[in-house]
């Protein structure tokens, strides 16, 4: 394939947006890096992140070079470092609104958080985008291929993660408060999608995937199999199937009777209960993991 330029001055304008983004991460970042947020993050915030006269190196460089693995591997680097300060600080501002409860007048709050974990994926794409069309990729699934290997699967995975949890938290503590009224159904949605996509980043974009050794061990091949055939490749998959199940009851339940009931949720919660309960009792290995709450669910949608 004869070698294609790459038009520097849009891809130098997406990075360059990246950049402001991530200076701007960075500032906010470093303030909070003395308070209580810190610890809670796990030590990530005030660590070291990527200077910016680093990043206008890595911008500049895209001006001499072709449409090769090295202007991907460029691109990707920034991008993995945005990604990874803006999950440092939407867990800050999570952590207060969690800590509060999700006040009603900081709604506004928790859906700025989702929108910023988007944003990776949004420049991801815009670069996945401008190199296929040059490369003569075709659209989907190539592009969100290319979106997988900018970001990493790992991180992928973590940002589909914080938004799905985030709505499941959210949720949960309505409906544990009595707030069923401040629940929002498409936003129960989306979560519900977001960890659909945790689970399957890695069937569908990496045939070398392997199961976390945590989860591996102590288990035979067809163990293994059948829980990475149900998306579950760590603890945070198997609580994300568990996450799922319950929002899809909800989803169901909170609004059975009303213009917007789906019974497909109830399908779904069955089907995802029902996976979940199957391999925590039929996998003694899976110690410390309870069905005693997705039995109870499915008995509850049984009834419905």
């Amino acid at each position: 394939m004869a070698n294609l330029m790459v038009p520097t001055a849009k891809m130098n304008e997406i990075l360059n947006s990246v950049e402001r983004e991530l200076k701007q991460l960075q500032e906010t970042l470093k303030r909070l890096a003395s308070s209580e947020f810190s610890m809670r993050a796990g030590g990530h915030i005030g660590q070291a992140l990527p200077s910016i006269a680093a990043l206008k190196q890595k911008s500049s460089i895209l001006d001499q070079l072709e449409v090769t693995e090295t202007i991907k591997n460029d691109a990707s680097k920034i991008l993995k470092d945005y990604a990874q300060a803006v999950l440092d600080f939407t867990f800050i501002d999570e952590q207060r609104v969690v800590d509060r409860d999700f006040p009603k007048d900081e709604r506004q709050r928790m859906h700025d958080i989702v929108s910023q974990l988007d944003k990776p994926f949004i420049f991801a794409r815009s670069v996945a985008s401008l190199v296929s069309i040059q490369s003569e990729i075709s659209p989907n699934p190539a592009i969100e291929l290319m979106v997988v290997n900018l970001l990493t699967i790992e991180l992928v995975e973590c940002l589909h993660w914080r938004k799905g949890a985030l709505g499941f938290m959210f949720s949960a503590t309505m409906i544990q408060q009595n707030r069923n009224e401040e629940l929002e159904d498409d936003f129960l949605e989306s979560s519900i999608k977001h960890l659909e996509s945790m689970m399957e980043v890695r069937k569908k974009y990496d045939t070398s995937a392997q199961i976390s050794p945590r989860v591996v061990k102590g288990r035979g091949g067809d163990e293994i199999e059948e829980l990475t055939r149900n998306g579950v490749w760590s603890d945070s998959h198997l609580l994300a199937l568990m996450y799922t199940g319950e929002m899809c009851y909800w989803r169901y339940s909170c609004w059975k009777g009303t213009a917007i009931e789906n019974v497909e949720y109830k399908k779904k919660a069955i089907d995802v209960l029902s996976t979940y309960e199957n391999l925590v009792t039929k996998f003694t290995s899976l110690k410390g993991w309870k069905a005693d709450r997705a039995q109870q669910l499915l008995k509850e949608l049984n009834s419905l």
